[in-house]
């Protein structure tokens, strides 16, 4: 199978592919979509938006949909489908398509938003090959929307087991919390809150945050607005506990930072949304109510009170699912598999 992968503008997949080489990134390619090679997927990818069209774009990104992009960069007249990780670009990208070329698009923001562009998006999404979910929460919202049921598939998230792994001589840091996330679903307010509550019973409890969202500094709190990969892979690894605190949503926020964090064999507690015990299980940390921060405070404190064997018996735990089930290797071998049933 040709298939045309298409990403968000800003990404230059030959500068990733460099990066990569030189062990700053994960995977070849983001979410491990170069693995597709692996399984009898010939692919290209989408090179960067043209100069000349960029001021153009930035005027047209209505709701972040690359509707400029789709224009500017046609799909190859050989490919035989066109991969969009995400429907910001895989809406914008089957509309100007039409039934030329098969498109494939995964569905993340959509079924927690609104906007001007909301119904434009939607009859995107319904004129798709196929609409994977990363969340098994999004299914039926996604076929109330009108994508037929038989065109949308979950499509299980993995991240790089080679490379999130433990650094060697980097050891768990007692009294260590740590968090991390950008989306506008992390709930920064409880776990400060419950941050608060915790240094008055334990005052050696740190917290350190990897995240550009300006947060205000509080006792024990260390922000870090930029961190390259391998940084974050470290600091993950240095944790007695990894906490991802978010509000209520449908596309599992904060799954990407829960299985990085499991896979350097940190224990977890997230919230308890739709879908994230697809992700996290309490034999690998702790799932919370949403915005409780009595029950965040008590998790974090019950953790770092814990002796070593049982925080090693937790990250064990996570680090065994990320290499069974949540990878990157397995999340290619099932998309080449989706995408042949359906393209």
């Amino acid at each position: 199978m040709r298939a045309w992968i298409e990403y968000s503008h800003v990404l230059d997949a030959d500068d990733w592919r460099r990066r990569h080489d030189l062990g700053e990134v994960p995977d070849a390619l983001p979410y491990g979509l170069d693995r597709l090679g692996r399984h009898g997927v010939d692919l290209r990818v989408r090179p960067p938006l043209p100069q000349s069209w960029r001021p153009i774009a930035r005027v047209a990104r209505r709701g972040g949909y690359e509707w400029v992009e789709a224009v500017a960069a046609p799909v190859p007249a050989d490919a035989e489908v066109c991969v969009c990780w995400e429907e910001r670009i895989g809406a914008p990208r089957a509309l100007r398509s039409g039934r030329r070329v098969a498109v494939a698009s995964g569905a993340i923001w959509i079924t927690d938003s609104s906007g001007p562009l909301h119904r434009m998006a939607i009859e995107g999404l319904r004129r798709c090959a196929v609409v994977w979910a990363l969340s098994g929460a999004q299914l039926s919202p996604l076929t109330d929307m009108g994508v037929p049921r038989s065109r949308v598939e979950q499509l299980v998230f993995g991240v790089d087991a080679d490379f999130f792994t433990r650094p060697d001589g980097v050891d768990r840091e007692p009294g260590l919390v740590v968090s991390a996330g950008r989306d506008p679903h992390r709930d920064w307010p409880t776990l400060l809150d419950a941050f608060a509550e915790v240094r008055r019973h334990r005052p050696d409890a740190r917290l350190e945050i990897a995240s550009p969202v300006p947060l205000t500094p509080a006792p024990g709190v260390t922000l870090h607005p930029h961190l390259t990969h391998s940084a974050f892979r470290a600091l993950l690894a240095r944790a007695w506990v990894v906490a991802v605190p978010t509000r209520d949503n449908l596309h599992v926020s904060g799954m990407t930072t829960a299985l990085e964090a499991k896979a350097v064999q940190a224990p977890v507690l997230v919230s308890r949304t739709p879908g994230i015990e697809d992700y996290v299980t309490q034999k690998e940390g702790r799932l919370l109510r949403v915005g409780d921060v009595a029950s965040w405070a008590g998790a974090l404190l019950d953790l770092l009170d814990a002796d070593a064997g049982d925080i090693a018996r937790m990250g064990g735990a996570g680090r065994r699912s990320v290499e069974a089930v949540h990878n990157t290797e397995r999340q290619a071998k099932d998309m080449a598999a989706l995408l042949a049933r359906h393209c």
